[in-house]
């Protein structure tokens, strides 16, 4: 093949060298077509506005030279009042492009103002307005103030949907103000990874016929950079809902259910005292109660001037954690300690967590690939971190960013963490060395494991998976409990057991039984200690379809993905969620689980006798064993959080884990260098790899635009819509990228 011709091969390993300008020469027209594509997006489409007023004449005039009503010019701007028809009359000699609202100069202590209006239309010889949808501007993100009026009446009724008595400071509009060019280093940033993604994943690439070999410093390069651009992207989404602003001390709420932010810093400090219970204060009113766990009395207490803390576990006149407290260890205890009396802010926790996490997770594809696979490509293993760090569900965890997604970032880290050191702890079978299990990796996977059950116990599970991984080291070469390994065996098992004790003091501790982790005492909106749901096999087909198969929901205006519809005939505990199913929006590259049967069936063992390094019969059995064990943990947990959670994107990562772990056993299998190189023309491969590519694109398209979309439940800060929120301006500022559109 030219390939083949053209390309290098490492002496004596048979291993193609990616050449970057054999490379270049195979995909300029890829490189081309994207770097256009950019350039086009970011000069003509996202600055459209300032090309279409270029040669335009602006003419400011003030309000009060406009007729209007339901409102009153007063002190520098309007003052509504009728809530439901306060609206100014736009007339000009010219059809309307854009208008721009000017505002009067406000103190430097006043906060920003959200302003929520609607653009209608008056036709020639008319007098009907055409509303649109509703919008909001922001007073102190100057290029929301601008208004597509959509260049084709020249009359403008602007009507703000805002109650009555609010002042709104705008003097003055501008008709077809000159729009200036606005460049932006985020966007361009967004678009070089989306580009990225086909320029180097594309289907005619040559990182699909590049063996991996994580020894030579190109492809290490490669796979840093990746993991970079998805920690960029974590903390891009963590910066935008600025939840490390908002999910810190108490939030007062007026129906006396009060949060608490800190409640992992507060447990930390409470531990370092020598404590289990939350320094929390406790009010007579909800110790005199006689059913604290019960909303209604909880509520009735606003009337008495107290309160109760929402979202905490509650037992014999003590707050407590109810979440894992092995977070607080990690995490918060050393943060205290260092910075002598300091809390970690909870959402600093949940980021590092996940930028751990990330780092883990390339690893562990890349472990993956050398231990069970013949030939993996270097492709395949870009793709598998970007699946794993993508489609786990963790852009959750980050998103939300409050004490909620400690537990769940934190079991994330651990479990990638733990699974990465148990597959190092067992020798290559590829380069020949002596078969052996190393006793220090051994111990800190079951160390990173073990910490499971002090976080979110649901990945506890993940643990199990020791019995494929461990299954010939421990029956046929005898490498672990056996004479020969007395050390490894114990280093291997001992910090399962001292973890396990400690939970299980600690628990003992707060509520006199070892197995009792407080979450049916948690002060919620229903009484967990007596609630009861609709029959499993009632509702749960029904929760299991939003969770994994819910259509996408898109829009055509900004933010465009918009919250799922959740339709249940009986009440349920439902969160809004933004977009999709977990097949539909968060992981749909995880479809290729589906032919997994066919993929492991008995007419392709010739195939998989090429695909899988050593011992090809027990590879395959391992490595089917562990795709079946993952989907049906994932599964179990399913159906576990469909009856006692409910519905909550928050919930995804619990299976999502499992099913992103076993969907990268069957990427390796459907994929392999082989089949790249010896079946590159062929339909079905090419359609693959054009397919989850358009996946991973749809995926960060989508999760980034859903940071945005307002009513998702995380989004609220201090309880309004991030979308509203006069603390957080991103998201303004983002759909001003959009003008030209919206």
């Amino acid at each position: 093949m030219a390939f083949e011709s053209a390309a290098k091969i490492q002496k004596g390993k048979g291993l193609f060298v990616p050449d970057l300008r054999l490379f270049l020469k195979t995909r300029w027209k890829v490189i081309v077509f994207c770097l256009l594509g950019i350039v086009l997006l970011e000069v003509f489409a996202f600055n459209a506005p300032a090309w279409q007023t270029l040669l335009t004449t602006p003419n400011r005039i003030p309000i009060s030279s406009f007729k209007t009503s339901g409102l009153k010019i007063e002190g520098g701007g309007i003052r509504v009042l009728e809530g439901y028809n306060a609206q100014i009359d736009i007339r000009s000699g010219a059809k309307i492009k854009y208008l721009q609202f000017q505002t009067s100069p406000l103190p430097p202590s006043s906060p920003p103002q959200i302003v929520t209006y609607t653009v209608g239309a008056v036709y020639p010889g008319d007098t009907y307005s055409y509303f649109g949808n509703s919008r909001r501007m922001c007073t102190a993100v100057k290029d929301s103030l601008f208004v597509n009026a959509g260049s084709y009446v020249k009359n403008i009724v602007i009507k703000f949907d805002e109650p009555r008595g609010v002042f709104i400071p705008f003097n003055s509009v501008v008709i077809n103000p000159r729009i200036p060019y606005r460049f932006s280093f985020l966007r361009l940033f967004l678009l070089l990874v989306i580009a990225s993604f086909w320029v180097v994943l594309g289907p005619g690439s040559l990182l699909w016929k590049t063996a991996l070999d994580t020894r030579r410093s190109s492809h290490v390069f490669l796979l840093v950079l990746s993991t970079i651009a998805i920690m960029a992207f974590y903390f891009i989404t963590w910066f935008m809902t600025q939840g490390w602003k908002a999910y810190v001390g108490w939030v007062k709420d007026p129906n006396g259910l009060w949060d608490s932010y800190n409640l992992y810093g507060n447990l930390a400090n409470s531990l370092l005292h020598g404590h289990t219970w939350l320094n929390l204060p406790i009010t007579k009113g909800l110790l005199a109660l006689k059913n604290p766990y019960g909303l209604t009395g909880r509520m009735q207490l606003k009337n008495e001037g107290q309160f109760s803390f929402w979202d905490h576990a509650f037992y014999h006149g003590k707050y407590y954690c109810y979440d894992g407290v092995i977070p607080a260890v990690v995490f918060f205890m050393p943060f205290e300690l260092i910075t002598r009396g300091h809390w970690l802010p909870t959402a600093y926790a949940v980021l590092l967590a996940s930028l751990i996490g990330a780092v883990f997770a390339t690893l562990l594809v890349a472990r993956i690939a050398n231990m069970y696979f013949e030939d993996p490509t270097l492709g395949c293993t870009l793709l598998a971190s970007w699946i794993i760090g993508m489609g786990s569900g963790i852009l959750v965890q980050v998103f939300y960013s409050s004490f909620y997604s400690v537990p769940e970032s934190s079991s994330y880290m651990f479990t990638l963490a733990g699974m990465w050191c148990w597959l190092k702890a067992i020798e290559t079978r590829k380069v020949g060395k002596e078969k052996g299990v190393s006793p220090v990796w051994g111990f800190f996977g079951s160390l990173f494991m073990a910490c499971n059950v002090g976080c979110r116990p649901q990945f506890v599970f993940f643990g199990l998976l020791a019995i494929p991984i461990f299954w010939t080291s421990v029956f046929k070469d005898r490498l672990l409990f056996s004479r020969k390994s007395v050390v490894a065996s114990i280093l291997v098992v001992l910090p399962i057991v001292i973890v396990f004790l400690l939970i299980f003091v600690y628990n003992y501790d707060r509520f006199g039984s070892i197995f009792n982790f407080g979450e049916n005492y948690n002060l919620t909106g229903f009484d967990m200690t007596r609630a009861k749901r609709p029959s499993f096999g009632f509702l749960f087909p029904v929760v299991a379809f939003y969770y994994l198969f819910q259509p996408l929901n898109l829009t055509a205006f900004f933010p465009f993905v918009d919250l799922m519809r959740i339709n249940l005939p009986l009440w349920y505990p439902v969160d809004p969620a933004a977009g999709g199913g977990y097949f539909t929006f968060v992981s749909p590259f995880s479809l290729i689980l589906f032919a997994a049967p066919w993929i492991y069936s008995e007419k392709r063992s010739v195939d998989l006798e090429r695909t899988f390094c050593g011992e090809k019969k027990s590879v395959k059995n391992s490595i089917v064993s562990i795709i079946c064990m993952a989907l049906a943990f994932g599964t179990a947990l399913l159906f576990i959080d469909c009856q006692w959670c409910g519905f909550s994107h928050r919930y995804l990562i619990d299976f999502g884990v499992y099913y992103t772990f076993a969907t990268v056993f069957v990427l390796y299998s459907m994929l392999p260098r082989w089949v790249c190189v010896e079946k590159e023309r062929s339909y079905i491969v090419r359609l693959s790899k054009t397919l989850l590519v358009a996946f991973l694109t749809l995926v960060f398209i989508c999760e980034f635009f859903g940071i945005f979309t307002p009513g998702r439940v995380g989004s609220t800060l201090y309880g309004n819509p991030i979308y509203n929120d006069p603390h957080n301006l991103n998201s303004f500022k983002i759909a001003a990228w959009f003008l030209f559109m919206n």
